[in-house]
């Protein structure tokens, strides 16, 4: 008998707590018009968001605001790429992710207003960026020649902070704060 008290009255909460009406918000549809697919990846606190999305057989990022109600959704490709993803985005819209060039190698991008970076760990075979914090430095992954994922932190500078888990058999950083 307690445990079906107990049970009803999680169940009950979880109703209640879940939702536009528990909260006081309002739902959004983030959807790239015209596209197969849009997966949100990065969010912050504003509200503004970023992921990935298929348009016409492209694979390609995509940008929007909730102070627009994400009806200003934009895509974007890094030039010349065959596969553009956006990760993370922080308060200022600097934007970070992967693309892929057309020789198959995957590289880390940060994108500032029109103008877009490579970024590539040092002897790294594959390099993705996952965060960014309002000082510009990213976070992310990459593989080495062993084949062994990493995760890592690049400083707005340039030099780069590998992160490995002790024990762990690969390591992926996929965010960071305001404080780093």
């Amino acid at each position: 008998m307690i445990r079906r008290v107990v049970c009803s009255f999680a169940l009950l909460f979880l109703l209640l707590s879940s939702g536009p009406i528990a909260d006081g918000r309002r739902e959004f549809i983030i959807d790239v018009p015209g596209a197969t697919f849009t997966r949100v990846l990065g969010l912050n606190a504003q509200g503004d968001v970023c992921g990935g999305t298929m348009l016409k057989g492209v694979r390609l990022a995509f940008a929007g605001s909730r102070q627009a109600d994400f009806t200003d959704l934009q895509t974007f490709a890094y030039p010349d790429a065959v596969f553009t993803q956006c990760r993370g985005i922080n308060a200022k819209g600097q934007m970070v992710g992967a693309y892929t060039s057309p020789d198959g190698k995957s590289h880390a991008f940060v994108k500032d207003g029109s103008e877009f970076i490579s970024i590539d760990v040092p002897r790294a075979i594959d390099t993705r960026g996952s965060g960014i914090d309002p000082r510009g430095n990213i976070v992310g992954r990459y593989t080495s020649a062993d084949g062994i994922v990493h995760g890592f932190l690049r400083f707005r500078y340039g030099a780069v902070l590998t992160i490995d888990v002790p024990g762990a058999t690969g390591t992926e950083a996929s965010g960071i704060t305001s404080r780093g």
